[in-house]
């Protein structure tokens, strides 16, 4: 497969435009077709990953909530403040770390997707 430079919009003329306008109607798809990842051999589902920051999303909202609990049922010393701010704190940036990583492996899923559908695209361009 050959790759050819970008040429932005505003630097083509009207039939450069006509004619990339119907080369990208080609790489539409409907809902009937069906492209997997592991057709083109990328079959990387992040499942430990994935376990991982759900993991570490729970732990966070355990210390979110046993800091709360912490709150009403430890009297107010300076020594308990200091244990439940700490705790609210950190389960907070742990339920952020959690759903943060989630995002970037959702991402990742999603690019080879796209990168399927492009690559069969492509391929039955060709023939």
């Amino acid at each position: 497969m050959k790759l050819r430079a970008i040429s932005w919009p505003w630097n083509k003329s009207e039939s450069e435009n006509a004619r990339t306008s119907t080369t990208n109607a080609n790489f539409e798809t409907s809902a009937d077709q069906n492209v997997s990842v592991s057709s083109i051999g990328l079959g990387a589902t992040y499942k430990i990953s994935r376990a991982i920051a759900k993991t570490v999303s729970i732990i966070g909202w355990i210390l979110v909530v046993l800091s709360i609990y912490g709150l009403f049922h430890l009297g107010l010393t300076m020594m308990s403040l200091y244990l439940i701010v700490g705790g609210f704190v950190s389960g907070i940036l742990l339920v952020i770390s959690g759903q943060f990583t989630g995002v970037i492996i959702d991402t990742a899923d999603n690019t080879s997707q796209i990168l399927a559908l492009m690559k069969s695209k492509s391929d039955s361009i060709v023939k």
